[in-house]
């Protein structure tokens, strides 16, 4: 299933890879959307760094999404 989804406190500042969403949580994570500009980054790449204000939109089973919540 796809679902957006804010960003914990915790990921703020780091980035995909660091976080190893799918390794992990087995998240695949296939955008960025920023809320203010409403800008979206398709497949960002692991160094992308995430901030407060952007919501990511990724492909997970609804289990794995409540493991970050």
């Amino acid at each position: 299933m796809i679902f957006e989804i804010a960003p914990p406190n915790s990921f703020l500042g780091k980035s995909i890879g660091d976080l190893e969403l799918r390794s992990k949580y087995h998240i695949e994570v296939i955008a960025v959307k920023d809320v203010l500009t409403d800008q979206i980054n398709m497949v960002p790449s692991a160094s992308f760094v995430l901030k407060d204000g952007e919501v990511l939109v990724v492909i997970a089973k609804e289990k794995d999404i409540q493991k970050i919540k």
